[in-house]
């Protein structure tokens, strides 16, 4: 029993945090299902942690790490656009849609981590133990990712419907932006740039919603005596209570 409260113990470091006197400490009365919980309770508070940051206003649109910018290859367009007065708002106004929408698609999240935590293995348990240092995330993400892709689609691709200005959708301002733009190119010879831009920003709308799960699964692995134990619950309380 001592060999499983360490192993459940050394993969709570990854979202809960503890001492290394812990881990020694480890009391023998836990069952495997007190310490196996305490783990999925772990996980699910780590997760719902970066959700709850990226679902609220300004979660995607105020942090420059996970910010959703208009496609790079778009960049010559908008620099054309901006060189236009009136046409200056109307870009600001379609970044900051681009950004809403993934924040509230966000909490689609929630319940999906949940049933992939629900149903870890303590194989999966021993994947993570052993993996590199953003192993954590790398299981949720390859348990999880096909499913977000379709809920966030789903409410980004509805979102960026909705009228913004005049009566204008973001996709229809993105799609009359990238066609104009299309055609002087195509005079050119230039690089076309992709309308769908629901496709786009879901794709961007992920890579940040599993940047945060890793920037914080990193945070927890330096310095893991920074999280309360009492910021989980009674379980927790329970499980790590040897460390006190």
């Amino acid at each position: 029993m001592k060999k499983i409260s360490y192993l459940i113990l050394s993969i709570s470091l990854l979202f809960i945090g503890t001492s290394c006197e812990l881990l020694e400490t480890a009391g023998d009365e836990l069952s495997s299902e007190e310490v196996t919980e305490g783990l999925k309770t772990a996980l699910e508070v780590g997760t719902d942690t970066a959700v709850t940051v990226l679902n609220a206003p300004g979660g995607y649109f105020k942090d420059e790490a996970v910010k959703i910018l208009l496609p790079e290859q778009a960049q010559p367009a908008i620099d054309l656009a901006s060189n236009y007065t009136a046409l200056q708002p109307v870009i600001d106004l379609l970044l900051e849609g681009l950004n809403r929408t993934a924040e509230d698609a966000a909490s689609q999240a929630k319940p999906i981590f949940v049933d992939a935590i629900v149903n870890m293995s303590i194989a999966d348990a021993f994947e993570i133990l052993n993996g590199g240092p953003t192993a954590a995330t790398d299981y949720l993400k390859a348990q999880t990712y096909g499913d977000l892709q379709h809920a966030f689609a789903t409410d980004i691709n509805n979102s960026l419907g909705k009228p913004l200005v005049n009566n204008y959708s973001a996709v229809q301002l993105w799609s009359q932006l990238a066609s104009a733009y299309n055609l002087a190119t195509i005079l050119t010879g230039g690089k076309l740039i992709d309308p769908n831009l629901g496709e786009y920003v879901t794709g961007k709308a992920l890579d940040g919603l599993f940047l945060k799960i890793s920037i914080q699964e990193s945070k927890i692995r330096e310095n893991p005596s920074d999280w309360a134990l009492s910021a989980v619950g009674g379980l927790l309380d329970k499980v790590f209570g040897s460390a006190g």
